[in-house]
């Protein structure tokens, strides 16, 4: 049952991320903080939300989600080394 959980956690998550795609706006792309909104506001409600509601402490919420974010900051990272300067 733990398994299923975990894995809609991660599905619902990745869902939550397809904002990421507004980057290819150049308005989004080259300002700072909406282009880390698009990456990371949605899953970050995301988490509160399920964390408050569903199972009421963070912490198990916090440790399914810990890889997930780990990952989206890298690749946070990796996007904002390849835009290139106005």
């Amino acid at each position: 049952m733990m398994l299923y959980l975990v894995e809609f956690w991660n599905l619902a998550l990745a869902l939550c991320s397809l904002t990421v795609f507004l980057n290819v706006s150049d308005k989004v792309r080259h300002n700072k903080l909406y282009s880390s909104l698009t990456f990371f506001l949605l899953p970050l409600i995301a988490i509160t939300v399920y964390s408050v509601v569903m199972v009421g402490s963070m912490y198990p919420s916090l440790l399914i989600s810990l890889p997930f974010f780990v990952v989206h900051t890298i690749f946070y990272i990796k996007f904002f080394r390849s835009i290139p300067l106005k």
